[in-house]
């Protein structure tokens, strides 16, 4: 009897023990995967530009139908979860396996649905750096992760003023960029629960 009483009291011990050790590689897999993403993408908004195209040549680019480089934040939710979309240009360094010899890119990063059933969602990033961003055939699309459950842009100007979306066509605070940008994401662990991962980030080709 004092036997088996000791081995249940061992065996529960090893087995709380075992659960804290695989709780603990999951959360460290999670955390791993959020600095990756956020510094993902954090590098690729440093970099952010526009261009204000001049009006001769404005009229240049209207037969060939080409936009100007903008820089568009949409604020959007679902499910109560922030599901924000970002959408700019970026000059990409060339020693990167996912960037060509043209360094100028067009990124985008939204969450989207992913197969059945419609809930699943994964973020997505999508890569055009061919010479007419316009031109959808030229995306490459990367699914980053399946775990993401929500994405959040701030975006702030000079005077530290917040904003939820930003559209460099409408001028705020005077720029046509936000000074710098934080980014929120919503990652679920093994038990679902959703974990918030924060990173700010400040815009070298801000103007």
């Amino acid at each position: 009897g004092i036997m088996a009483t000791i081995l249940v009291i061992v065996f529960g011990t090893y087995s709380a023990a075992v659960d804290r050790a695989a709780r603990t590689r999951n959360l460290s897999q999670v955390y791993h995967e959020a600095r990756v993403l956020l510094q993902l993408m954090a590098n690729d908004l440093r970099s952010a530009y526009i261009t204000e195209p001049t009006e001769q040549a404005q009229q240049a680019l209207q037969p060939a139908k080409v936009e100007p480089v903008t820089f568009l934040g949409e604020d959007h939710t679902e499910a109560n979860n922030p599901m924000d979309k970002l959408a700019f240009s970026t000059v990409l360094p060339t020693q990167r396996p996912d960037v060509p010899d043209i360094e100028m890119c067009h990124v985008a990063y939204s969450i989207e649905p992913v197969n059945e059933p419609p809930q699943s969602r994964a973020l997505f990033r999508r890569l055009n750096c061919s010479l007419d961003p316009a031109d959808a055939d030229q995306d490459r699309l990367f699914l980053l992760t399946e775990l993401a459950y929500g994405l959040d842009f701030r975006y702030y100007d000079d005077q530290g003023t917040e904003y939820p979306d930003w559209n460099s066509r409408q001028p705020r605070g005077g720029k046509r960029m936000p000074a710098r940008m934080k980014i929120t994401l919503l990652l679920a662990d093994q038990r679902g629960q959703l974990r918030p991962f924060e990173m700010l980030t400040d815009f070298v080709l801000s103007r």
